[in-house]
């Protein structure tokens, strides 16, 4: 029996404009690998990959609210 498909990751931290920036998203449960869906606009520069890496230098500033959804590979959500 698996543990059900959660998101662990909490928050992301805060990026510093022109400096390179990465975090990685977390997910426990289900069944490994995870596929990522991030909904939203990154800030130019940045970009996003199904393995739930964001990642870039960013070029630009402001506050970018995502939506974020995980997938495993047993089909949850």
């Amino acid at each position: 029996v698996l543990a059900p498909l959660a998101i662990s990751t909490r928050g992301l931290p805060a990026g510093v404009l022109n400096r390179p920036y990465r975090a990685e998203l977390m997910a426990a449960g289900g069944l490994a690998p995870y596929t990522w869906v991030i909904g939203g606009t990154l800030p130019m520069g940045l970009t996003a990959t199904p393995d739930g890496v964001i990642a870039g230098t960013p070029t630009q500033g402001g506050d970018f609210p995502l939506t974020v959804r995980v997938a495993d590979d047993a089909g949850g959500v």
